[in-house]
């Protein structure tokens, strides 16, 4: 029986941490195992250390307070293996031994060795991770594996949340791969160097919906030319993901370009459509007078009868304007009496409030409501809104 442990913990020795490897012994009483890679440093201002598991680690001088060869530690160890007798008393104090010299594989197996002298050795079995349930000795593993867990990446986790983290880590990865892919395609384009048909072509074959992130992110780029624009609403139209259609509300608003803003609607019609009405409908109350319009036209080729009072409201609208200051200007008040005030010399900045009549509304509620037209007077639209709304018996006039 002895022989037979000898030689098993010579082969559990050849298998353990690697020759040349150091243990750091720190001031704060911890402990680091791993190979010195500044061994030459004079003078010793830090250790630089790179663990088994390939992380380095760097240490100030005055934070190690002792380092230890592990061939001299695992030296100490061979020689009271050879000395030690093959009980369970003797491995539970060389397993306690091997825990203060960090010799964590070797701790292990005298563990494991008490446990077959005896299988019942609580303090032998809680080194280990064991725990009683239900009269059993079971390990964290078994027992969370019988729970539906299983460790994922240094966490305990239901085996249906961890292959939800892989199918998201394999969707980001293939997001960036296209990511990456659209942009060199991208710069055979713009740099005209011969590439640019195979790139059209290539970005034209694309029918994954996880290339629809790079798509939008190049969409929406400052400064992008149109033309490759309208390229990328042409695919993204015939991928119909929800990123889509929040790029192309955008762009519908706030592109420079009318053309892009116009297919932008275009694919908006066929998809996405009420999404882009909310969208558009809390638009009409933007302080820029331009998205307002863009926003009514929006409303209008989508025909959408539930931003009939919006668009109302929307006719005319009221904006700020800052007129700038100008040197030497004559500046005349009225008031209601006449004449109110003269002077003259520099003026600091001025904001105006002016209403403005909002065509693209009006445009949209005739497309929308086909022969009613009462121009600009929102007191008619109301009010014929009010009418067209009440149900039957109802007398509005005795309401009031």
């Amino acid at each position: 029986m002895r022989t037979w442990f000898l030689a098993t913990a010579a082969l559990w020795l050849s298998c353990a941490s690697p020759a040349g490897a150091e243990t750091f012994l720190l001031t704060g009483g911890g402990r680091l195992e791993g190979t010195l890679q500044n061994p030459d440093q004079q003078p010793r201002t830090s250790y630089v250390v790179r663990t088994d598991q390939g992380t380095t680690i760097t240490l100030a001088a005055e934070h190690v307070r002792q380092v230890e060869k592990s061939s001299e530690i695992r030296q100490k160890y061979e020689e009271f293996l050879a000395a030690m007798s093959d009980t369970a008393e003797a491995h539970w104090d060389m397993a306690a031994r091997c825990e203060q010299a960090g010799l964590k594989e070797e701790r292990e197996f005298h563990l494991q060795r008490v446990l077959t002298f005896d299988p019942n050795h609580k303090a032998a079995r809680y080194a280990l991770g064991y725990s009683q349930v239900d009269g059993r000795w079971v390990t964290t593993e078994q027992f969370r594996g019988n729970q539906g867990y299983t460790r994922f990446r240094g966490d305990w986790r239901l085996q249906q949340e961890a292959q939800m983290m892989l199918s998201d880590e394999e969707r980001d990865n293939e997001v960036n791969d296209w990511k990456r892919k659209l942009k060199i395609w991208r710069s055979w384009i713009v740099k005209a160097r011969g590439k640019e048909g195979e790139a059209v072509a290539e970005i034209r074959a694309i029918d994954r919906r996880r290339a629809a992130p790079g798509l939008v992110e190049l969409l929406q780029e400052e400064g992008e030319p149109p033309a490759l624009k309208l390229l990328y609403i042409e695919v993204l139209g015939k991928l119909q993901s929800q990123v889509a259609v929040t790029a192309f509300i955008d762009r519908a608003l706030n592109d420079p370009d009318a053309q892009v803003r116009d297919r932008c609607l275009d694919e908006l019609l066929k998809f996405g459509g009420e999404a882009a009405a909310q969208a558009f409908t809390k638009a009409l109350k933007d302080d820029n007078n331009a998205v307002v319009n863009r926003a009514a036209a929006g409303l209008g080729r989508l025909r959408d009868e539930d931003a009939t009072l919006p668009l109302i409201e929307a006719l005319t609208t009221k904006h700020k304007q800052v007129l700038s200051a100008g040197g030497g200007n004559l500046g005349v008040g009225f008031s209601n009496g006449g004449l109110n005030g003269l002077s003259a010399g520099n003026r600091g900045p001025k904001v105006v409030e002016h209403e403005v009549s909002n065509q693209a509304a009006l445009s949209a509620l005739t497309a929308i409501h086909e022969g009613v037209n009462f121009v600009y007077d929102k007191a008619r639209w109301r009010n014929w809104y009010a009418e067209q709304n009440t149900p039957n018996g109802i007398n509005l006039h005795r309401l009031k």
